[in-house]
């Protein structure tokens, strides 16, 4: 299977098949870096990045895999030095940088930036980050480290915690999930749960409605968390007997994966409500004590 090409725009550009191809070379590439024998692949190719927000990591990991797969490296690492800087579009920059590079690598903090890059370049486009909309490459790294340390997505109960509003990582890694077949439970404070065109998306496309709850310290009905998580039959009937409330931490015995994303101080009117609603979607050893041993945090 060739995905040579492709843009990489969103998480639902590429099929399930497509995506445990793309897990196959991952393998076949750790196997070759443990060799040292990985350059040679993009030899004489060069990548582009354009970072038109802060990034460390995902810009540092674009570049030095092209770096390790022998290619070369243009950057672009602030905006405020480009001709961005002086009113040139999103457009009118990739129609130029196309001319430079065989691969164009984007982060934008606007919605939809990628895919605007992606019409108007002639070369392939990967999305690094949209404003609060997607993060396609941060879901497939986190999709193939949930495979590798759990050897499968389907029937796992996977926790979405923090800032689920604004945080892009979480609406590509829903969709996948769901995909997949993992049991989805969202945790976010008022105000920064699930968009809803996440939500309906995830109902109309993958029949799949996710659990929320707005605190790790909010309290359910058992028969929430019982027919949600699939509680096991002897711990369901315990709760059923005992009909007791069951606190969300408490569900920390049940999550495969527990997935936390920061939220965010600028959506906030007040520092003491940031403060509020950072310091409850923060995993602390209370809840690890909890947690599954063999628990993906």
């Amino acid at each position: 299977m060739s995905l040579a090409g492709r843009d990489l725009v969103s998480i639902n550009g590429f099929s399930d098949t497509e995506i445990r191809a793309v897990f196959d070379l991952a393998d076949e590439m750790g196997r070759r870096l443990e060799r040292r024998t990985a350059s040679g692949p993009c030899r004489d190719r060069i990548m582009a990045t354009l970072f038109f927000e802060p990034s460390t990591r995902t810009r540092l990991s674009f570049e030095s895999a092209m770096l390790r797969l022998g290619g070369q490296v243009i950057s672009m690492p602030d905006a405020r030095s480009s001709s961005v800087a002086k009113g040139e579009t999103i457009a009118d920059t990739v129609r130029v940088i196309q001319h430079y590079a065989d691969l164009i690598v984007i982060r934008n903090p606007l919605d939809g930036a990628a895919r605007v890059a992606a019409e108007y370049s002639d070369v392939p486009v990967i999305n690094a980050g949209d404003g609060a909309h997607e993060h396609p490459t941060q879901t497939l790294c986190d999709l193939y480290t949930i495979c590798k340390e759990k050897g499968s997505i389907e029937g796992m109960n996977i926790a979405l915690c923090g800032d689920l509003r604004y945080g892009r990582t979480v609406h590509s890694l829903a969709y996948a999930l769901a995909r997949f077949g993992a049991r989805i439970t969202c945790v976010a404070p008022p105000g920064l749960e699930m968009p809803d065109h996440v939500r309906n998306r995830l109902h109309r496309d993958y029949a799949c409605i996710p659990a929320e709850f707005t605190s790790l310290d909010q309290v359910v009905t058992d028969r929430e968390v019982i027919y949600h998580l699939q509680v096991p039959a002897a711990q369901a009937a315990d709760a059923a007997g005992s009909n007791q409330l069951m606190p969300v931490w408490d569900l920390m015995s049940l999550f495969d994966v527990i997935y936390l994303t920061r939220v965010q101080r600028e959506r906030f009117r007040t520092h003491a409500e940031y403060e509020a609603a950072a310091g409850s979607y923060a995993i602390k050893k209370a809840m690890l004590d909890k947690a599954k041993k063999d628990a993906l945090i």
